[in-house]
């Protein structure tokens, strides 16, 4: 059976199987962010070129030129033997996510597993609510912390 998603505009988007977990593949991403926004651009560029690896970045913009969201993607030859247009389509793929178009379906392009993108901190307080909260002090030494707040 296969899966799909309707988008608001009512195109019937297909959910892939990777791994096991639903996917949404980058060309059905694209068509529901031209389905939604017409005047958003995506630009691409190409951040480093090897011999047999490339990175690339993707902005998504709005139609006055806003950077809604930005990703990058890296991919090898030993991976892909079309690892440019690979890296260029992952870096697309990922910013769309990060607008949300896919989000729930980009299976692990955004997940870190044990590789985490921010560093965890032990809680000083475990009991820590909206109506409690109060952020730490940062200080203003021009973007430097001292050794005591970091």
């Amino acid at each position: 059976i296969m899966k799909t998603f309707k988008t608001k505009g009512g195109s019937e988007l297909i959910i892939s199987q990777i791994k096991g977990k639903d996917y949404l593949m980058v060309a059905q991403r694209i068509i529901w962010f031209r389905e939604e926004h017409p005047d958003y651009t995506i630009e691409t560029e190409i951040i480093k070129l090897a011999q047999d690896s490339c990175l690339s970045k993707a902005y998504i913009k709005d139609s006055s030129g806003r950077i809604i969201s930005m990703s990058h993607k890296f991919e090898d030859a030993k991976g892909f033997p079309d690892f440019i247009e690979k890296s260029e389509t992952g870096a697309i793929g990922r910013a769309l996510a990060l607008s949300g178009f896919g989000t729930q379906f980009c299976a692990d392009d955004l997940d870190e597993g044990k590789r985490l993108a921010d560093a965890p901190i032990e809680s000083k307080n475990n009991n820590v609510t909206f109506d409690n909260y109060k952020p730490e002090k940062v200080g203003t030494n021009n973007g430097n912390r001292s050794k005591n707040e970091l």
